[in-house]
This record gives structure tokens, C-alpha cells and sequence, in this order.
């Protein structure tokens, strides 16, 4: 059942970043608050299952954005990857440690979005200040998502069918 929460919220999120996300955009930078979720599903479950939730939702998202060319499949398989491996060996639950896994996947997702762009762009345009400014506005919107998710998973609000007993 917990499986199915995350695939709940993941459709919800979806959905989220797909018709609400370009009102959150500043500066022509929308961020993706997939992130987010895919770093807190990652910790919170099987390699196995969490690989198959990013892959579907980055295929699900690259089909909504048909100029990606299954760039987010891509990096939302990697970064599910990256953190499912290597966050499981430390304390999940320190404030410090998920905000340098944030910091690092916001890292990861831009430089593999500004090297998607290099080669699909046929003149792309990079300014530092808006690098930078993509980093901190994921980090902070990514940060913030993974907070809400992690304290909502510590109230284990779930879809067990009980009664009450």
C-alpha cells in the first residue's frame, strides 16, 4: 500500500507540474517539482519500485513537453538511481543530509538540462545569473516539496482499509 501512496502522489504531482507549474515560473525558469518527489520516493522505497515510478512519470512528462526527446525519462531514472543507492547509507532524517541531497540532484538535473540543450539547441543561450538563479529556485522549491512529503510520511496517513478495531 505504500507503493500505491506514492504513485498517487506522483500522478498528483504530475499533474501538478504540468498544468500549475508554469504559473510558478520567475524569469522564464519553471521548476520541476518532480524532483522533489522523486528524491523522497527514492528514499522511501525499492529500487525496483522507485525505477519504475520515475521512468513512467519522466515518460508520462516527456510526452506532455514533446521538445524533451525523453530528457526527463532520462534524468528522473538516473537521479531515482543515484539516490536510491547512495542515500540508504546515512541517516535519512537529518535536515543537513537532505539538503545536500537537494542541493546536489538540483545540481545534476541542471548540468544534465544545460548539456541536453548544447546538443539540441541549435543556438542556446546561457547566462551564469540564470544558472545560478535555476539552482537556488530548485534547490528552494525541491527542498521545500521534500520536507512536506517526508512529514507527511511521518504521520502514516495511509489507504489501509481498517475497521477501526
Amino acid at each position: 500500500m505504500k507503493v500505491l501512496k506514492f504513485i498517487i502522489l506522483g500522478i498528483f504531482f504530475l499533474y501538478f507540474q504540468i498544468i500549475w507549474g508554469r504559473y510558478f515560473s520567475i524569469n522564464r525558469i519553471i521548476p520541476n517539482f518532480l524532483l522533489g518527489y522523486l528524491f523522497v520516493t527514492s528514499i522511501k522505497l525499492e529500487l525496483k519500485f522507485t525505477l519504475t515510478i520515475a521512468f513512467f512519470l519522466g515518460l508520462m512528462y516527456d510526452v506532455s513537453q514533446p521538445n524533451s526527446l525523453g530528457f526527463c525519462t532520462i534524468s528522473f531514472v538516473l537521479i531515482a538511481n543515484f539516490v536510491n543507492r547512495f542515500h540508504h547509507n546515512i541517516h535519512k532524517e537529518n535536515f543537513f543530509v537532505i539538503f545536500l541531497s537537494i542541493l546536489l540532484i538540483s545540481a545534476f538535473y541542471i548540468l544534465l538540462n544545460l548539456a541536453f540543450q548544447l546538443f539540441t539547441v541549435e543556438n542556446p543561450r546561457f547566462s551564469i545569473n540564470s544558472i545560478i538563479f535555476s539552482f537556488v529556485y530548485f534547490t528552494v522549491v525541491n527542498l521545500i516539496i521534500s520536507l512536506i512529503l517526508l512529514f507527511i510520511d511521518q504521520l502514516g496517513i495511509s489507504f489501509n482499509a481498517s475497521s477501526g478495531k
